[in-house]
């Protein structure tokens, strides 16, 4: 899915509503940027143009990344889908969200009308 309106952040939670309700939990810290001390916040909600989420099964990753590799685009692994909880941490161990996934759906279906 591409990384527009909203964002990384807004992205992924779309996402894990879209497929029935998968939490995930990422390190923005892993997410590739050229810019030096990015703040995570920005980072999280920036609109950025020509940036997609990619969602491989874990049998698959190695696949994946060889064939990424191989073509030379830019990417990074930046954490995994699964379970209740949507959480957001940055350098591996800081964590700056956590939110159960039902939480996440009523705030969105407040906002957006349930709509995806």
């Amino acid at each position: 899915m591409d990384i527009g309106v909203g964002g990384l952040l807004t992205t992924l939670s779309k996402m894990a509503l879209i497929n029935g309700g998968v939490g995930f939990n990422i390190d923005l810290s892993r997410v590739p940027t050229d810019e030096c001390g990015i703040d995570p916040t920005v980072l999280a909600f920036s609109e950025t143009n020509a940036r997609y989420v990619v969602e491989v099964r874990n049998k698959d990753i190695d696949k994946a990344t060889s064939i990424l590799t191989d073509l030379g685009v830019p990417f990074s692994v930046i954490g995994s889908s699964g379970g209740d909880y949507v959480v957001v941490r940055w350098g591996g161990g800081r964590e700056l969200m956590t939110l159960k996934l039902n939480d996440l759906k009523t705030a969105y279906n407040s906002l957006w009308g349930g709509a995806l």
